[in-house]
């Protein structure tokens, strides 16, 4: 199914737009997050600029995909895209001259913020649209997987440029890499715009997207595990900066390789979902693939060695790649065509929780220290999976053999 999905031009383009802007936030991430520390000293300030990055996803991500299907999906993202370009080359003018400070940076992330949040939904319904429910699983891990090889390539870029060119180096590599994207995505056809029923308000599509996902205990469940993980998982990336350079003495390249480790493992991780996972294994790899990433996450906390760390980080890599690409697939396939944009508006949604994570986080390690940080929200993120599990038997019977179709 993968290869076949790699004949269609289309599916082609729209992949690989998700990938350079995934390149672009992984490299922003890295580099960003190096320099904000080397200027404050602060893991709280770390934190929180990948805290206002990841904001728009509850603020916006349900309002976008709905927007999406006013105005056309590939037009969003083709403004969100050329919107950018400016943003980073002002970012990289002020670096230059001397004259960034914490707000530039603020205001710069929350710009990535919202792209971030328009892709997600708007780009992922484009790409199921391309394969069609029988290929969604395959769709959805492919596209997952360039988000974590990026995860390997961006940190990696955004070290060596840091060192080589700057900070204002990174911000024009982006702004080129956006001009790259856009490219890409004008040859996918504009398709037709698909709006809502008139007279049909953003919040009552929310509320239709909520009743929809609430009709199901097993898809509530799910959700539930999406918002432990945005809290409990994916924050830790944000921590890495600080502990490769005070716990584990790394240099930029150094942290970024670490970094990198985890997106390495979760490429191999969704490459082998794109492959073998069928809609009967959907729920199994995602929920398992949860439980791995949260057991490394909380090794990484308490190694306090380079050794340890490079074990734990790619095979949290590899459990986040079973998460993240089921998720959206499980959305797609459950939804009924025209209910898409509400059911991904609500995943998103519960996405978007993830600044409560990195709030956490970054405050637990200004009062501790990074890596008692990132253990203890790890046992969070553990116990809180045990109780979803226990609260939602519906979930413990769809994962006992023959139960899924």
């Amino acid at each position: 199914m993968p290869l076949a999905l790699m004949g269609d031009r289309t599916f082609v383009a729209l992949w690989m737009t998700g990938a350079i802007v995934n390149v672009i936030r992984w490299l922003e991430v890295l580099a960003i997050g190096v320099f904000a520390f080397d200027l404050t000293g602060s893991p709280l300030v770390v934190s929180f600029l990948l805290l206002v990055r990841t904001v728009p996803m509850s603020v916006v991500g349900f309002w976008v995909a709905l927007l999406a299907d006013k105005v056309g999906s590939r037009l969003l993202l083709l403004v969100m895209l050329a919107t950018m370009i400016p943003v980073s080359l002002v970012l990289a003018w002020l670096v230059y001259v001397g004259e960034i400070e914490i707000w530039h940076l603020t205001i710069g992330v929350i710009f990535s913020g919202c792209l971030q949040a328009a892709d997600m939904p708007v780009r992922r319904i484009m790409l199921g649209e391309v394969a069609g429910v029988e290929r969604v699983g395959a769709a959805m891990s492919l596209d997952s997987s360039t988000n974590h090889i990026t995860r390997l390539l961006g940190p990696i870029m955004g070290g060596v440029v840091l060192v080589t060119m700057g900070l204002d180096g990174a911000f024009v590599l982006s702004a080129a890499l956006y001009v790259l994207a856009i490219g890409l995505l004008l040859t996918v056809p504009a398709g037709e715009s698909s709006p809502p029923s008139a007279g049909t308000s953003i919040i009552r599509n929310l509320i239709e997207g909520v009743r929809l996902a609430r009709e199901s205990r097993m898809l509530v469940g799910v959700l539930w595990v999406t918002v432990i993980h945005n809290i409990c998982g994916f924050p830790f990336l944000s921590m890495v900066p600080v502990i490769g350079k005070d716990v584990l003495a790394l240099g930029p390249v150094e942290v970024g390789l670490l970094t990198g480790a985890e997106g390495a493992g979760a490429f191999v991780g969704a490459m082998f979902a794109a492959v073998f996972a069928r809609p009967q294994w959907f729920l199994r790899i995602y929920l398992y693939g949860s439980v791995l990433a949260m057991t490394m996450i909380l090794l990484f906390g308490l190694s306090g060695t380079v050794l340890l760390s490079s074990i734990a980080m790619p095979i949290a890599g590899l459990g986040a790649a079973g998460f993240g690409s089921m998720q959206s697939a499980i959305v797609f396939a459950f939804a009924p065509p025209h209910l898409r944009g509400r059911l991904m508006g609500v995943l998103v949604f519960c996405i978007g929780v993830g600044p409560l994570g990195y709030l956490q986080l970054g405050l637990l390690a200004d009062w501790w220290n990074a890596s008692a940080a990132v253990t203890i929200v790890a046992i969070e993120g553990m116990i809180a999976l045990a109780i979803v599990m226990v609260r939602y038997p519906e979930i413990r019977r769809a994962l006992a053999p023959g139960e899924q179709s």
